[in-house]
Order: C-alpha cells, then sequence, then structure tokens
C-alpha cells in the first residue's frame, strides 16, 4: 500500500510537471509567439554557430560564407519545432547561409534514395512526382538563402536529364533564390551551372573558381562569363579566382555595373589587354593577383618587352579608380601600372612576388612611380613583400648599368608630391640605391598630413656595399619637429654608436606618436650600459611624451627582445610620471 501510495504520488508529480512544461502562461504564449523577438534571439545566437569554410583564398575582398556545421544545425533545427514564431525565425538562420543544394534539390524536392536511406547520386526523381507543394516549399526556403557556396567541396550533381526535367517543370520559380546576394562557384557540373546562370540577373556577387580546365569547363566559363553582360543588372562585385583569359577579360569589360573587381592573372599579363577595363566606369576597387611558379627561373628573368617609363607618364590616365590592390612579380607591376595608368586612387597596395633571381624588384620603383605621378592624392600607399630574400648577384650586374633603373630621381620626385598622403609603406623592398630608404625619410618629413609611417628596408644583394644606409637617433629628433600628425612609427635604425643625441634644456615637444617600433640588431644591447639604456629613454620620451614602444618583432629571450622591453618599462613610468605631475599641478591651480 505504502508502495503504491508512493508511487502514485510519483506518477502525479511528473504528471504535474510535465503539465508546467506543457502547459505555457498567456505571457510566456505571447513572448514564444512573437516573431520579431524570436528573431533577435535567433540573431543573437548565430554567431557562436558559425564555422568558416575552409576554402578561403585571402586575397579576396571577401572569403566564402560561413555557415551551420552538422551538429549545429541539427540544434537549431530542433528549436524550429517549438512553434510557427520559431520555425520562421529559425530557418532565417538555417538557410542564411548555404553550401550545398542537397537539402533543397534533395530534401525538398524529395530526390529518390537507395536502401540505405541515402540520396542516389546523381541525383534522380524516377520514384516521386514533384508537386505544386513541394516547390511552394522549395520556393519560401530558396528565399532565405543569401550566401551560396558551389564548389566541388560540396558539389551536388545530377543527370542531365533529371535536370531537364525540373528545368521544365511548370511550378519551379523563375528565380530560384531571389534573396540570394553572394555566390560562390566553379560550376563544376550540371546543376551548379544551371543554379549560377539562373542566379546572375539578381545576384550582387559573384565569386567564379575558373579551374576547370577541360574543354567543357573551358567554355562554360567563356559562356557564363560573356552571358553577365546581357543579364547581370544588380552584379557590382565579380571574382574570378583561377588565371583569367583576354576573352574573359574582353568580357568582364561589358559589365558596367561593376564597382569591385577580382581578377587572377597568369604569366604574361600584357596579353590579357587590361586596358579594356578602362570601360568600366562604376569601378572603385580593382584587386589583381599572379599565379605564377617563384621556382621557375624562365618567368622570375623575364622582364617587359619595353620600359619606357618617359613615355608612360606623358600618357593620358586610362581608368578611374579610388582603391587598387597588386600582388604580383616586378615585371607584372610595372606592366599593370604601364598599362591601367589609373587616376582617382585614394589606396594603393602593392604585395611584390619573390622568386629565384629577385632581379625584377629594379621594376617596383619605376611602377611606384606612374600610380604616384597620376594620383596626388593618394592617401594610403603601402608596398611590401613577405620574403626577405636577396637578388643573385650576377644576374643583378648587368642592370646597375642601366639607368632605366639606377635614376630614382622621377621615383623620389613623385613620392615628394603626395601631399595627401596619410599612411606610407615600404617594407623588405630592396634598392639599387643603397641610400634610397634614407633619402624617403627625408622625403617624408615633408608630407604634412602623414600619420602612419613605415620604412623597413632590404638590402637588394648580400654584399656589404648594399646595406641600406639608416637612420640614426638624431633623425627621430627631425620627424618629432616636422611630422606632427604621425601616430604609429616603424623603421629600422642605426644605433652602433651609443651616444645620445642632446637636447636643449628648453626642448618641448607636444607630438601625439602613440606607438614606437625601432628595429635594429641584436648586438645592440652589447653595446648600451643601463645608464645608456635610461639616457634614450629619457630622449625618446622628450620628444615622444605619449609613445609607447612596441616589442612584439622581438623573439621572446632574445637580447633585442631584453633591451627594448627595458626601454618600453622606462617609457611606460615616464609617461606615469608626466600624467601625475600634469594632474597635481591642476589640483594646485584649483586649490589657489
Amino acid at each position: 500500500m505504502a508502495g503504491g501510495s508512493n508511487s502514485g504520488r510519483s506518477k502525479s508529480s511528473r504528471a504535474s510537471r510535465k503539465s508546467a512544461i506543457a502547459a505555457p502562461t498567456l505571457v510566456e504564449r505571447r513572448v514564444l509567439n512573437n516573431y520579431e523577438l524570436t528573431s533577435i534571439v535567433f540573431q543573437f545566437l548565430k554567431p557562436p554557430f558559425l564555422a568558416e569554410d575552409p576554402h578561403q583564398t585571402p586575397f579576396l575582398p571577401c572569403g566564402p560564407p560561413a555557415v551551420l556545421p552538422g551538429e549545429r544545425a541539427q540544434a537549431v533545427a530542433r528549436l524550429a519545432t517549438v512553434d510557427r514564431a520559431f520555425f520562421h525565425a529559425s530557418i532565417e538562420v538555417l538557410w542564411e547561409n548555404m553550401n550545398t543544394l542537397v537539402p533543397l534539390f534533395g530534401g525538398v524536392l524529395r530526390a529518390d534514395k537507395d536502401r540505405g536511406g541515402d540520396f542516389i547520386s546523381p541525383l534522380c526523381y524516377l520514384n516521386t512526382k514533384i508537386t505544386h507543394k513541394e516547390w511552394a516549399r522549395f520556393t519560401l526556403y530558396s528565399s532565405k538563402i543569401k550566401t551560396l557556396s558551389l564548389t566541388k567541396v560540396h558539389s551536388t550533381s545530377i543527370n542531365p536529364a533529371w535536370l531537364s526535367y525540373l528545368v521544365n517543370a511548370k511550378d519551379r520559380p523563375n528565380v530560384l533564390f531571389p534573396g540570394l546576394r553572394d555566390l560562390y562557384t566553379d560550376f563544376s557540373n550540371p546543376l551548379s551551372l544551371f543554379v549560377t546562370s539562373n542566379a546572375v540577373p539578381s545576384v550582387r556577387r559573384l565569386h567564379l573558381y575558373l579551374k576547370d580546365k577541360s574543354p567543357d569547363g573551358v567554355e562554360n566559363a567563356k559562356a557564363l562569363v560573356a552571358g553577365l553582360s546581357q543579364s547581370s543588372t544588380a552584379l557590382t562585385h565579380l571574382s574570378l579566382v583561377h588565371p583569367v583569359t583576354a576573352n574573359v577579360v574582353k568580357s568582364v569589360s561589358r559589365v558596367l555595373s561593376l564597382t569591385t573587381l577580382f581578377i587572377t592573372v597568369g604569366f604574361d599579363v600584357e596579353k590579357l589587354k587590361l586596358s579594356r577595363l578602362a570601360r568600366l566606369q562604376s569601378l572603385d576597387e580593382l584587386l589583381i593577383e599572379q599565379k605564377v611558379d617563384s621556382n621557375d627561373a624562365n618567368i622570375a628573368t623575364t622582364f617587359p618587352s619595353s620600359v619606357d617609363l618617359k613615355g608612360v607618364l606623358a600618357q593620358q590616365p586610362n581608368l578611374t579608380i579610388k582603391t587598387l590592390r597588386i600582388k604580383a612579380n616586378g615585371t607584372t607591376h610595372y606592366n599593370v601600372a604601364a598599362t591601367l595608368n589609373p587616376e582617382g586612387l585614394n589606396t594603393l597596395e602593392m604585395e611584390v612576388i619573390s622568386d629565384v633571381s629577385n632581379t625584377q624588384m629594379v621594376l617596383v620603383p619605376l611602377a611606384i612611380t606612374i600610380y604616384a605621378r597620376s594620383n596626388e592624392g593618394l592617401t594610403v600607399l603601402k608596398v611590401h613583400t613577405e620574403s626577405q630574400s636577396t637578388a643573385n648577384r650576377n644576374a643583378l650586374q648587368p642592370l646597375r648599368s642601366n639607368s632605366s633603373y639606377t635614376r630614382h630621381g622621377p621615383f623620389l620626385d613623385s613620392i615628394s608630391q603626395l601631399r595627401q598622403l596619410k599612411s606610407l609603406a615600404i617594407i623588405s623592398i630592396p634598392f639599387l640605391s643603397a641610400d634610397l630608404h634614407m633619402q624617403l625619410l627625408n622625403i617624408s618629413k615633408c608630407l604634412p598630413r602623414l600619420q602612419l609611417l613605415s620604412l623597413l628596408p632590404q638590402g637588394i644583394t648580400v654584399l656589404e656595399a648594399d646595406d641600406p644606409v639608416l637612420p640614426t637617433l638624431e633623425d627621430l629628433k627631425q620627424i618629432a619637429q616636422r611630422n606632427q600628425h604621425l601616430q604609429f612609427l616603424q623603421i629600422q635604425m642605426d644605433l652602433s654608436s651609443d651616444t645620445i643625441p642632446a637636447l636643449a634644456a628648453d626642448f618641448r615637444s607636444t607630438h601625439g606618436l602613440k606607438t614606437l617600433t625601432l628595429y635594429t640588431g641584436d648586438e645592440v644591447d652589447l653595446e648600451f650600459t643601463t645608464e645608456d639604456k635610461f639616457a634614450l629613454a629619457r630622449y625618446l620620451h622628450r620628444l615622444f611624451p605619449l609613445v609607447s614602444m612596441d616589442t612584439s618583432i622581438w623573439d621572446e629571450g632574445t637580447a633585442g627582445e631584453e633591451f627594448w622591453g627595458f626601454i618600453k618599462l622606462a617609457l611606460s613610468f615616464a609617461r606615469t610620471t608626466r600624467s601625475e605631475a600634469i594632474r597635481d599641478a591642476r589640483v594646485g591651480c584649483n586649490v589657489m
């Protein structure tokens, strides 16, 4: 009896709890059924659910979409069963970014399955009839998709005959993905090719991976790109991720709605006739990335068919854009500059690819000169290379006597005219003249709006005669006096002398420099006593009262890290002491 009584109470308790869970209050029902509120909840939950697609190209203006991993998608799907408001809010998250067509063309349209319950590949529809209701569900879900990635990694194949069956279905919507904004595709199969062609009229950003080099793949690419000018009325961003041909460039130049264009080029850029891009009058941003074998000696030693800086500078600009970013070897940098000769630039970034010879580095100042001469309103100029390799000195020798590469007057003059420049960075670019970086530093002192300056030289060969001439501590004083807007300074210094320049007793600086990075050799620590280090810290503090040292460039435990770490701490102490003195002085004035 007692056991039965306890059992009854237990069942009653469970039933009571179940009833409490199953019967939400009126307020709870209003919350759960509020679509706007649940949408906010799902948008808040969305970032933790997302995972980046591994298919990335670093130089792209934007990468492939973030998608929901399987287990996280299942978690969101379970929330969709709560009620109608949760259902509609959840599909906004579940379907916003997709990297496969299987849920739509397999699940919603009910493709045939094998005995194990998996979809038959390629997709087919022999055992099912796609009804009006299923196409309506397809339209509901597909309208939520904002970003779609159709690459071979997530490829969905379908037999061409069954694709024809879908295309000719009377209930099929004319536009499959009306809300689609971004499409990444390599159109590696008939279904992705059809979806891409269908989306072109309405998509805003299209990223094409032209990697199928089979005859059919090449023709598909030509046809698709050629059709862009006829049907892509909304397209503003176009990325062509694999090397283009002259015909592709010709077709792209007719897509007049483009504001951003990313193209990949191969070895011989002169054949592409990039001057055709001048037709794109709405273009604001152009990105070019070269794909070449850096170990190919033939490519490394190939120079432009003609190097005529004077002739190029005499020509009228061919293209008007605001931003230009190029990653290429020296020859391609020169050819692109000479061909496009753009005007209206605000931002110019050049990344130089190194190779087995590195002799093409002598072309980089010529390319910069072409850009600078036509763009005196430039505000950002960054030229860099990831590798610090030197040039083959034997291959470089004939170029040392060629005035086309040794006359740096036009280059320096063009930089000096960039009076609107706010950011100047030339990093690890070797020059034929060992003192060219010093000349650039002297010119930078005359650029009144400069906020960021980064000059890190690289010797063009291992010869001692090619070692760059470096600034000294005295140059920092001139920077403090002349570059009043500078916020970030990164330069390589010569601290071989442990003599700290003297400053007048009445010297006062209100310079607002915030971050200072000084590159020096590890051996500098051996030449400075503790007293010298304090003297250096006082000198830097008097020049730049607000500055903080960036020591992140030094490996932990090295002499450089120890030396500049000491300076950093001393500067921090000086800033704190100065702030306290100013605060005490203000308090004293208020009391009086």
